[in-house]
């Protein structure tokens, strides 16, 4: 996500499509500048912090974790994804796992679209800070340039 507090494209999308509620209280964390956490924690809106949804289904929750600094590159030619707040998120998405029992993460191959993250930055980031099995999915149709392949 980013730190805008709304999305049109990539895997938001997908989320919201999926799990509306997710993208709501994505929305209203940042329309209020924060959340209540399951701690009973303040959680300011900014990159680098997260926010776990429970949902129902095959999955327990979906978490939103603010690792891009707007959209798009800017006019410097920086990319909006930022590694040291994937870093943070990951950290403490791997504490909320762990202290909920979790015993596996799904994410998408988060970044690697269009917030132009080098995958290999990212894979490395998740193997370093997340202690739970990882299942790494792409969206049907979807490859790109920045990531290698495997067959």
């Amino acid at each position: 996500c980013n730190d805008l507090g709304f999305g049109g494209a990539g895997v938001i999308m997908a989320i919201k499509n999926r799990y509306p509620n997710v993208y709501n209280e994505y929305e209203k964390w940042f329309k209020h500048g924060y959340y209540l956490s399951d701690n009973k924690k303040y959680i300011k809106a900014r990159i680098g912090e997260i926010q776990v949804i429970p949902v129902e289904g095959a999955i327990s929750a979906v978490c939103n974790a603010i690792t891009q600094r707007g959209v798009g590159i800017d006019r410097w030619g920086y990319i909006p994804f930022r590694y040291e707040s994937f870093r943070e998120c990951m950290c403490k998405l791997n504490d909320y796992i762990l202290h909920n029992s979790y015993n596996r993460l799904i994410l998408p191959r988060i970044g690697a679209g269009l917030a132009s993250a080098k995958w290999d930055v990212v894979e490395s980031i998740i193997n370093k800070n997340i202690t739970v099995p990882v299942t790494v999915y792409d969206l049907p149709n979807e490859n790109w340039d920045n990531t290698n392949y495997e067959n």
